[in-house]
Formats: C-alpha cells, sequence, structure tokens
C-alpha cells in the first residue's frame, strides 16, 4: 500500500493513539456492512443493514429489533440526532431505499420499538451511497453520492415538523464514499467537515460553514494513501457543540478520525487529529494484527473524547467469522 508510512505536512506532533483490541461488538448479529453508532441520551443506540438487507437496531447492548415497516436496503443506515427546542431532541434513522431514494425515520418510543412511517427526502436524486450525516446547531448535514459527485442536503426539525431544502445540492468535487462530521474551532466557528475519496482514491477532506457544502474546497489529506473507502467521525457529544475552550467538552470533540480501507491489502488504516482537522498524524495501520474489512467502516465517538472504529469482518479469520460486526478504540 504505497504511501502509507509516509507523513506529509504536519506542522504539529502526530495525534496521539489510544487503541484497544477489537471486540465482538454485535454478539450474534452480522452485517455486511459496517454498523453505524450514536451517543445519546446517557446510552448508544446502535444499526445496521441485517444480511437479510433489513435495518436492525438497539439501544445499549440490548436486544436487535428490526425496524418497523419496509426497512429494505443495500447500502448501511446512518443514525443522527437533531434539536426541537432548546431541552428536546430527537434521533433520526437514514437509510437508502430499494429504490434509490433517501428517506428518513423519527424515534417516537424506544422502548416499544415505535419509529415514525418512513418518510422520502425531497429531490428527485437517485442515491448510488450512503447518506452520512451529522449534527450541526442549525440542522443535520446530509452526505451523499451520485455517480461520482458528491451532494448535501439539509434537515431542520427547530419547528417541530421535518423541513429539507427542495432538492440535493451539488458540490463541486467529484468523489465518492463521502462522510461528514462537526465541529467547533474558537477561531473560525462552527464548521463541517468532509472526507472523501477522490478519483484516484486519494483521500481529500474539505471544512465549510454548516449548510455552505456545495462551496466546500477539498485538499489532499496528508500521507499520500490510496483508499477503498473511507469514514470520518469525531469524539465529544454527537448532538452538543461546545463553543468555547473552557467548556470540558471542547477538547473532545477535536479528536478526529479518518478510516480508509486499503485497496491492496483490504485493511484498516487510521489518520488521526487532535486539534480539529487542522494537523493530522499522517497514515497508519490500526494497531493489533489484522483487520480485514471488503466493506467501508465507521468512526464514532463518545462524550469523553474516545473515538472508535467499527468494522464488518471480512474474513473467517480468529477470532472473527466473516460479516461479525468489531469494534475497538483508536483515540
Amino acid at each position: 500500500m504505497a504511501g502509507f508510512g509516509l507523513v506529509v505536512g504536519l506542522s504539529a506532533p502526530p495525534a496521539a493513539a489510544t487503541e484497544g483490541g477489537w471486540i465482538n461488538e454485535g454478539g450474534a448479529a452480522r452485517s455486511p456492512s459496517a454498523m453505524t453508532a450514536l451517543w445519546h441520551d446517557g446510552g448508544t443506540y446502535e444499526a445496521a443493514r441485517g444480511e437479510d438487507d433489513q435495518i436492525w437496531w438497539r439501544f445499549g447492548n440490548g436486544s436487535w429489533q428490526r425496524m418497523p415497516g419496509n426497512s429494505g436496503t443495500r447500502r448501511p443506515p446512518t443514525l443522527a440526532v437533531a434539536d426541537v427546542d432548546a431541552r428536546t431532541q430527537r434521533v433520526i434513522m437514514f437509510r437508502v431505499g430499494d429504490d434509490g431514494a433517501g428517506y428518513y425515520s423519527l424515534l417516537e418510543d424506544r422502548d416499544a420499538n415505535r419509529w415514525t412511517g418512513w418518510r422520502r427526502i425531497p429531490g428527485d436524486l437517485r442515491l448510488t451511497a450512503r447518506i452520512s450525516a451529522t449534527y450541526t446547531t442549525s440542522g443535520v448535514e446530509l452526505a451523499t453520492e451520485n455517480n461520482g459527485w458528491l451532494y448535501t442536503q439539509r434537515m431542520d426539525l427547530r419547528s417541530g415538523l421535518p423541513r429539507f431544502q427542495p432538492e440535493w445540492e451539488i458540490q463541486r468535487f467529484r468523489g465518492s464514499d463521502v462522510g461528514v462530521t462537526s465541529n467547533f474551532t474558537f477561531s473560525a466557528g462552527e464548521q463541517t467537515f468532509y472526507a472523501s475519496r477522490g478519483l484516484t482514491n486519494t483521500v481529500r477532506i474539505a471544512r465549510t460553514r454548516p449548510g455552505d457544502g456545495r462551496n466546500a474546497r477539498y485538499i489532499d489529506l496528508p500521507g499520500g494513501g490510496r483508499c477503498e473507502s473511507v469514514a470520518i467521525g469525531r469524539g465529544g457529544d454527537p448532538g452538543h457543540l461546545a463553543t468555547s475552550p473552557f467548556d470540558p467538552g471542547y477538547a473532545a470533540q477535536q479528536n478526529m478520525a479518518i478510516g480508509c480501507i486499503s485497496p491492496g491489502d483490504r485493511q484498516l488504516y487510521l489518520n488521526r487529529s487532535t486539534d480539529g482537522g487542522n494537523t493530522w498524524s499522517g497514515w497508519a495501520h490500526s494497531s493489533g494484527g489484522p483487520s480485514p474489512s471488503s466493506a467501508a467502516p465507521e468512526i464514532h465517538g463518545f462524550p469523553g473524547g474516545e473515538v472508535f472504529a467499527v468494522l464488518s469482518w471480512g474474513s473467517n479469520t480468529a477470532p472473527f467469522k466473516r460479516h461479525m460486526i468489531v469494534m475497538k478504540r483508536v483515540m
């Protein structure tokens, strides 16, 4: 995998990596895609595309439950949280339907497995990749792909009812596997970060103001590696952006990681930042042995600043079986 041993363009020491070992996070569950996860309301929501191409979810390591209604998809789902008002937030599930349209469902009763019926995201775009989503103070930022072009959309719940843009907006950049996350930097205010695989399989990143994804300008991520698929995530509370460096959650949300599956050895490589994406550590193979996967990874975080990588295990290689949902701490 040429280039992954290089560290290019760093102006700060590499981000410290506190890596754990791989664990079987999903139990008996199997998924051909990596599991999505969201910390909210004192616990972790997890969702995955099952081997039956339906969406399954759980809370706090409880029993897996199938999403109500027809949740058919060939892409991994995405969980996000949005503000309803100053005191209330809602958990949202996004998926790409079998018809290529984007859909969403709002959680109504966690214990009763009650969600709203699947509703279509406005716009005529047919999606050829999963939907990524992140919390911002002005709504949920969505990103996806259609045949090599990246698109963004916004969801707002502050009125109590979901509101979207009339259409998905095309970005200037051509690529694939777009991931999105949010951050609050003291000097520049709130920012949305994108990571995507370019046409030559190099990873490129962009940052912009929330809601202005169409004007995002991408640059090469330091390190020079090439990727088969990528994902980005951050530490901190996914439903809260700390706006002051004196807020205890501010340092936590500066931890960011990009995960990449190499087209050479199908292993997980990581690039990390502890300053909100201003400088990066350079690519390095995840520690602790092999990490085979034929599907894109997932990266998600927790309020204390911990960042985790999730894989659909790509082979019957001990100690796991193919399509087991595995996870490890990477920051």
